[in-house]
């Protein structure tokens, strides 16, 4: 056995270790039912109305408020590495998101769809899924979030490929006044937010916020170049948040802008400049409305407006010119809408029905060298999609449940996709569900990926490309036990093709193009526990396999092992202690090399006031300072990328 399977082994073990350790502590006492779950949780986003986990099509799960505060989650990033089967790799630009084995460095997160209380929040030119700190909201305007599996363009249309999450904002009422909050780390990192809520008794409630964020990064050392960057992995960036509901109608905005510095000198950078860096900002400004109608029915319409900017500036050296800086800028405009109703006949039947479109309103890509000034790339497309779907929900007899959705999307002038999703739900009794799901999804290919090209110098353009496919069979177990434990497990495979990747063509022009497939095979299972004692406990672990159809070989940045463990626990009056520990085990590089696995701990150990007042936390990262790396894609001169040590924050908030 290799030290990489050695180390995967002993993580596991001393994870249950753990966990059983925690049950058996508290098993000898009275149970305080205050304390317990009282009920089981609901999800949204899996089929566009309210449902139980339990009743949903897909593998769920769901990271509250409380569990964000208690464990000290900065990011969406650092939320997403916690669930199971989930895995997040950071080159120093943006954080990308595996799902079951399949997660492709470098792929702006395209093959996960990204929602904000059912608002797509990927672009139109990257199809990009933001999860760092350029995600628009701060982690602490959310109220939970919905983590749905699998493939959802039944529902969603483009996109929604390997995983769909939902981010559910707070409201003003959650809030109910101000608080005033700042963090600051030992690498030099500050942050500042502001923000106002409450309800008032007219029905009107409001939540305004905003954060400021500064860092000066990490100082790195490159072997390649046998030299350690200084002052380039610098980030900044700022956001304003607005959320206003009267009755029916609910208007919500934001306005967010992120720079980062570039340390690790992509394509040919000169290294460690620090004027290399990448800018995005992103807008967008959404009216909702949604009401009862008549025979147990509801109506749902939304408009919104959008905008992202992305502008990356590296440097290098072009002999006889000398230095040059290359500018690269996409600005993407759209307007979006839905109208959907749903309606309930009886008892035994639900069904939905909507319509959805994207109005591209420029999709434009500009790319120039200079001194002298040298335009590479002009490309303005506007290119449209709207789609058309039906969901079903049907009793076929007592506590065995028929869920069925299709949709047609029409995307690209003349393009058409027809998407079915299928599960079979048995109700054993009122905690425990057995779910077979059969999904089908695709991705269109983004406007990047067809029109991008360097003059062509070394890359051309494809407009031909088509969608990526795939298709997923499931069998899902949920069982909640006596109000305080829940174990859930997954069995599934996906197959997937056309999958865009970049090759040389035959007149040395690289090219995007139709040219992989893949599969996974994998298991997941996941034990939770909410003690009377003041213990809250959650195991999870993952296996998976991921390979390519044509060559048999794992699929890389694919771990073969994932795992976690968080417990909390409250040890005196308004106190809390909060442990995460992370497994993740070894994953190849794109040039076949491995990456060892690793293991993280972080701890968090946190007050808040009874209502008002000050709450004060303290989280340590990366608690035993492990030297660790993740595989990043081809651009860069090294096959992976250094991540930070430990890392201490202390964070004050005062509510009033």
């Amino acid at each position: 056995m290799d030290m990489s399977k050695k180390k995967t082994v002993m993580f596991v073990l001393m994870s249950f270790l753990s966990a059983a350790w925690a049950v058996s502590y508290c098993s000898a006492n009275d149970m305080d039912e205050t304390e317990l779950f009282q009920d089981i949780p609901s999800v949204i986003g899996a089929s566009k109305h309210e449902q139980k986990t339990v009743d949903a099509p897909s593998s769920i799960s769901i990271i509250t408020a409380e569990e964000i505060d208690k464990f000290g989650y900065r990011n969406l990033a650092d939320i997403l590495r916690s669930v199971r089967g989930f895995y997040v790799t950071y080159d120093r630009r943006y954080h990308y998101l595996g799902v079951r084995g399949f997660g492709r460095s470098g792929d702006r997160n395209s093959r996960i769809l990204l929602l904000v209380d059912g608002h797509r929040l990927n672009d139109n030119i990257f199809d990009a899924a933001n999860i760092g700190n350029d995600f628009p909201f701060d982690v602490e305007l959310i109220e939970r979030v919905e983590v749905i599996r699998g493939p959802s363009s039944a529902v969603y249309g483009t996109g929604a490929f390997l995983a769909v999450v939902n981010v559910i904002l707070k409201r003003g009422r959650h809030l109910n006044g101000k608080e005033i909050s700042t963090d600051v780390t030992d690498d030099n990192a500050f942050r500042f937010r502001g923000a106002v809520g409450e309800k008032k008794d007219d029905g009107l409630e409001y939540l305004l916020s905003a954060t400021s964020y500064d860092s000066d990064g990490e100082n790195l050392f490159f072997p390649e170049y046998a030299a350690e960057t200084r002052d380039a992995d610098y980030e900044d960036y700022k956001n304003i948040v607005a959320r206003v509901s009267k009755r029916s109608y609910t208007l919500f905005a934001a306005q967010s802008t992120r720079t980062k510095g570039v340390p690790g000198a992509p394509g040919n950078a000169i290294f460690g400049d620090p004027r290399a860096q990448t800018e995005d900002e992103h807008t967008v400004v959404s009216v909702g409305f949604e009401r009862p109608v008549a025979d147990n029915g509801d109506l749902f319409v939304r408009f919104s407006f959008n905008r992202h900017d992305r502008k990356t500036l590296s440097v290098f050296n072009d002999p006889p010119f000398g230095t040059r800086f290359n500018n690269t800028t996409s600005e993407g405009e759209w307007i979006t809408g839905e109208v959907r109703m749903s309606r309930r006949t009886g008892t035994r039947r639900r069904f939905t029905i909507g319509t959805d479109f994207r109005e591209n309103r420029a999709q434009n890509q500009e790319a120039w060298n200079d001194p002298p000034y040298e335009l590479l790339l002009t490309d303005l497309s506007d290119e449209s999609l709207w789609g058309l779907y039906f969901l079903e929900e049907l009793e076929i007899k007592p506590k065995l449940t028929l869920n069925f959705g299709i949709r047609y999307d029409s995307y690209y002038t003349s393009d058409s996709a027809i998407t079915p999703r299928l599960a079979l739900i048995r109700e054993i009794d009122k905690r425990t569900s057995m779910r077979f799901v059969y999904g089908e999804a695709f991705r269109a290919p983004s406007a990047f990926e067809r029109y991008y090209h360097d003059g062509p110098t070394t890359q051309k353009a494809n407009p031909n490309l088509e969608a990526e496919e795939i298709q997923t069979y499931e069998l899902i177990f949920d069982k909640f036990i006596d109000k305080t434990k829940r174990i859930s497990a997954s069995l599934y495979r996906f197959d997937a093709k056309d999958l865009i990747s970049q090759r040389l063509d035959l007149d040395g022009f690289l090219v995007f193009d139709n040219i992989d497939k893949a599969n996974a095979t994998g298991f997941e299972i996941e034990y939770s526990a909410k003690l009377h004692c003041g213990i809250d406990s959650q195991l999870s672990y993952a296996i998976q396999r991921a390979e390519d159809d044509t060559t048999g070989a794992r699929l890389a940045n694919s771990p073969r092992h994932l795992g976690s463990l968080l417990l909390s626990s409250a040890f005196a009056k308004h106190f809390r202690a909060g442990l995460e520990i992370i497994g993740v085990s070894s994953r190849q590089t794109t040039t076949g090399a491995r990456v060892g696995g690793h293991g993280l701990t972080n701890i968090t150990i946190s007050r808040k006031a009874a209502s008002k007042g000050l709450d004060l936390s303290l989280s340590v990262y990366n608690l035993f300072d492990r030297q660790y790396e993740h595989p990043v894609s081809a651009d860069f001169a090294r096959t992976a990328m250094g991540q930070d040590g430990r890392t201490i924050r202390l964070k004050a908030t005062v509510r009033f």
